[in-house]
């Protein structure tokens, strides 16, 4: 028993560094805004890049991937979504799967809003009524509203995917490494301020006097 036992000790020091080594997340996602200050009324475009970083090519199930937000104050505290419309849509089927070669990029773009609005919940609750980031989800729209303007927020996305669904949907239409973990990009941080006043309109006037 020793022996053994001494034997699978060897084994698995003289197993070469990096021999059972992967990735735990194959894809790296993160997310760019098009500037960092914004007026209330204006949008935030953001850009979305998903990258290969593992050592296979991976299928991502678009039709299994719920696209979400994270947003919190300049303290850490997180902001509470408001979802407000939901959409129905039919699960597609094997054309919603995309493959990303290692080392490959996607790249995509969204757009989030900051308003000065009145939403009503989804489900229970009074209105909220004031500035909020408005924001399109997969199967919907939320609003997360702001608590102060000037502010300084905090904004990650996530992908979201039912591990157990990609894995049946996978084995029915004939995929095979297909991406089963959610992921969550990196934190930008962006500031909202108050719409400037727009400036009043200048006339010169000549006037011209006859003297006699």
């Amino acid at each position: 028993m020793k022996r053994i036992v001494l034997g699978i000790a060897v084994l698995l020091l003289t197993t070469p560094a990096g021999y059972c080594m992967r990735p735990v997340e194959p894809l790296q996602l993160t997310i760019t805004s098009d500037k960092q200050v914004y007026e209330v009324g204006e949008d935030v475009k953001l850009t979305i890049k998903a990258t290969n970083i593992g050592i296979e090519d991976v299928y991502i199930d678009g039709g299994n991937l719920e696209v979400s937000y994270e947003i919190r104050n300049n303290s850490g505290e997180e902001i509470k979504e408001i979802p407000f419309l939901d959409e129905i849509y039919e699960m597609p089927g094997a054309e919603s799967f995309w493959k990303l070669y290692v080392g490959g990029i996607r790249k995509s773009t969204t757009t989030l809003w900051i308003k000065n609005g009145s939403w009503k919940p989804l489900f229970t609750g009074d209105a909220y009524k004031g500035i909020a980031i408005h924001v399109l989800r997969t199967a919907g729209q939320s609003v997360y509203p702001l608590e102060k303007i000037p502010g300084i927020y905090r904004i990650s996305l996530q992908w979201i995917i039912d591990g157990r669904r990609s894995q049946e949907r996978a084995k029915e239409f004939g995929f095979r490494n297909v991406l089963l973990d959610s992921i969550t990009s990196n934190t930008i941080t962006i500031e909202g301020v108050e719409k400037k006043a727009d400036k009043p309109e200048t006339f010169i006037m000549d006037l011209k006097f006859n003297h006699k």
